[in-house]
């Protein structure tokens, strides 16, 4: 690599930070001003000051995860424990449901599996991979009526986490290297983000897959796949 690209690589690894930290980033001013400028009841402020916290957690992960990304050495297992399914999906509906009703955006949860289903997975980063995947959702939608849904069913063995917008979906040509570091769709950005090649990262480091297509809505979905765990009435290690 010559001293230029070198140089230019740095250039986009910086933009990519930029990018990645945003999302969280203007949700922690957004709830801090609510939070001092409205006269709040004692849930909503618990409420709020919940959420800015794990979105606070969620920066702190960013840049702990681009090191691990620049020094080629992301760990693929964490802190890991078991989750049920209805956990998962009650945690998502309750911290995007209405963030996003707030951007007039229809947020929809539908589950299609047992709730005594669970996953073996750092809670942390799954949340990161929802968090850039639905924010990719909502910047590039083509749309005005937004619509994102989650759906979660089993088949096999495994737990499905299903995303999908319908926001105008991504070209044949572009579909296959949504995933690559660098890459990106939106040939207006002078610089292409790192997000949804870590999100491919996480995933498979819980020993998952993520894929993506375009579905009948217009949009785009994306998959995540991980290895079902059948908890029992007496197992009291999932949450």
């Amino acid at each position: 690599m010559t001293l230029c690209e070198e140089k230019q690589l740095q250039n986009r690894i910086i933009a990519s930070i930029s990018h990645d930290i945003k999302t969280p980033l203007t949700s922690v001013l957004g709830y801090s001003e609510r939070i001092t400028k409205k006269e709040l009841t004692i849930e909503k402020q618990r409420k709020y000051i919940e959420t800015i916290y794990n979105q606070a957690k969620d920066i702190e992960a960013i840049v702990d995860e681009f090191d691990d990304y620049l020094g080629a050495s992301l760990p693929n297992k964490g802190e890991q424990r078991n989750y049920s399914v209805n956990y998962l999906r009650k945690m998502l509906q309750d911290e995007y449901a209405s963030q996003l009703s707030e951007q007039h955006i229809l947020f929809l949860v539908e589950n299609k599996c047992e709730n005594h289903r669970a996953i073996h997975i750092d809670l942390l980063k799954l949340r990161r991979v929802f968090a850039n995947i639905i924010g990719n959702s909502i910047r590039h939608a083509k749309v005005k009526d937004v619509k994102i849904s989650l759906t979660t069913e089993s088949s096999q063995g495994h737990l499905f986490f299903t995303l999908a917008d319908n926001g105008g979906g991504v070209s044949d040509s572009d579909l296959p290297h949504i995933f690559e570091p660098f890459y990106t769709s939106d040939k207006s950005r002078r610089v292409s983000g790192l997000g949804l090649s870590i999100c491919k990262q996480i995933i498979e480091g819980q020993d998952g897959t993520i894929t993506a297509f375009n579905n009948d809505q217009g949009g785009l979905s994306v998959q995540m796949s991980f290895t079902g765990i059948e908890l029992s009435y007496n197992n009291k290690t999932a949450t």
